[in-house]
């Protein structure tokens, strides 16, 4: 008798279990991929996209935090303007400059040539599309996608992504990335707009008078 309860305590058990919804895993990997999409299609690098961001970045080595603003902009053709305080970076699609405004220093290449992968143009549009994300907070308001690169993308500049998502606005509200030697770089964004016209002569850099110009192309 004893063993036959025993029997039927387990079955009731097991058909619990096997009743139950989707595991929370289950849940994520579902929810996360609806988001992804969603982000993904607004984020479009067939899209304009303008933005102010706050960054604060933290260097590992030398245990020191920095704080800086700035904007950025994109437009088809890998056509791009960050502007920080201290830096102010262009790509008309072809020709890459960096200005540095502390030194009044001009470098020109070729964008073929430069890696940009740090940029929160690139961050966003590229690693956006290439690397694997899991969901790994959903608040009513908000939630945590965090990315890593594939096999494809093993030898990234940046270690790990992790988005924040206004489910609201369905925006970026933040991106915090880690590159390959820990150093950490988080961007509040502000005020985005989508598909709204950018002038041409954004992604054009006319060098101050008196600037060092660098053409390295």
């Amino acid at each position: 008798m004893k063993k036959h309860f025993m029997l039927w305590i387990a079955g009731v058990l097991f058909f619990c279990a096997s009743a139950q919804p989707a595991t929370i895993s289950e849940q994520n990997q579902n929810n996360g991929a609806a988001i992804l999409r969603s982000i993904q299609e607004k984020y479009s690098p067939k899209v304009t996209f303008e933005s102010a961001f706050d960054l604060t970045i933290y260097w590992a080595v030398r245990e020191k935090e920095e704080k800086r603003t700035g904007k950025i902009f994109w437009a088809p053709g890998d056509k791009f303007r960050v502007e920080t305080n201290s830096t102010i970076w262009v790509s008309d699609g072809a020709t890459f400059w960096q200005y540095s405004k502390k030194s009044n220093q001009v470098e020109i290449k070729r964008l073929a040539d430069e890696n940009v992968s740090m940029l929160p143009t690139q961050l966003i549009s590229t690693y956006l599309n290439t690397f694997r994300f899991t969901l790994v907070q959903d608040l009513p308001q908000r939630c945590l996608l965090e990315g890593t690169p594939d096999s494809a993308h093993a030898r990234s500049d940046v270690a790990s992504l992790l988005l924040t998502i206004d489910k609201k606005a369905d925006i970026i509200a933040q991106i915090a990335v880690v590159d390959k030697d820990a150093n950490k770089s988080t961007y509040f964004f502000k005020k985005s707009r989508f598909g709204a016209p950018v002038a041409a002569k954004v992604f054009e850099f006319v060098a101050p008078a008196g600037a060092n110009v660098i053409d390295a192309r």
